[in-house]
């Protein structure tokens, strides 16, 4: 199964347990500056910029998963954890990127050939040390687990 078949059936996941889930694109993309505006007789279509989307190794999904919050024995509070997904094609990709983090964390550095997943390890790093759980899978199953495991579903 492609990457983005196993995003979309997560997304919809997800939006069946009553979370809010969002794709986030990141890096930059090249735009067309002024798209349609004439420029000596012809429409300008050359013209370009540069925009900015999310920091680039940022995980593909962010979903706030409700939760409730006991207040006291006789109510509760709903409450929303936020959780950052970044989501692999298979097994393989993941134990990949696994190993990848693995040796980042214990060298400090990796061959530039794994750039991508060094960027995406230190992003989940930043999103982990502000409070959000972050998870890497590659199946509703997996994802179940990991919510399971992080007492978000029963």
């Amino acid at each position: 199964m492609k990457e983005k078949q196993i995003e979309k059936s997560i997304m919809e996941y997800l939006q069946s347990i009553g979370a809010y889930v969002v794709k986030i694109h990141s890096g930059t993309v090249k735009v067309l500056k002024n798209f349609g505006e004439k420029s000596f007789g012809r429409f300008n279509k050359t013209a370009t910029n540069y925009m900015q989307l999310a920091p680039k190794g940022t995980p593909d999904l962010v979903a706030i998963i409700p939760k409730l919050k006991p207040i006291n024995e006789n109510s509760a509070q709903l409450h929303g954890i936020p959780v950052f997904i970044e989501v692999k094609r298979d097994q393989k990709e993941v134990d990949k990127w696994l190993r990848i983090a693995e040796r980042y964390e214990s060298e400090g550095t990796a061959p530039q050939s794994y750039h991508r997943e060094v960027m995406q390890y230190k992003q989940m790093e930043k999103a982990t040390q502000a409070g959000a759980l972050c998870l890497l899978v590659c199946s509703i199953q997996g994802l179940e687990d990991d919510l399971k495991a992080n007492n978000l579903i029963f």
